[in-house]
């Protein structure tokens, strides 16, 4: 998913991406915790800040918001 917004990244500074934005979230997501908006919210600002903080001039503002919405779509169905 990440390769269609920042193809000309590499896939080791990618693979670091990802594990640095899991383990900043994993240990705040519980059963349900999609239901919670306050949670929820908490979660999708951090993913944004990870991605503006990461790919800031190299992404569009379009880009980088479908990435992170992306991004949030994801970490919902597979962390029910």
């Amino acid at each position: 998913m990440a390769k269609k917004y920042v193809h000309n990244e590499s896939d080791a500074v990618l693979i670091v991406f990802t594990k640095r934005v899991t383990d900043t979230i994993k240990p705040r997501l519980f059963p349900g915790w999609w239901r919670k908006v306050k949670v929820a919210t908490e979660i999708e600002k951090t993913l944004f800040d990870a991605c503006f903080e990461e790919f800031r001039g190299r992404l569009s503002t379009k880009d980088l918001a479908s990435f992170c919405e992306e991004l949030m779509d994801f970490v919902v169905k597979y962390n029910q």
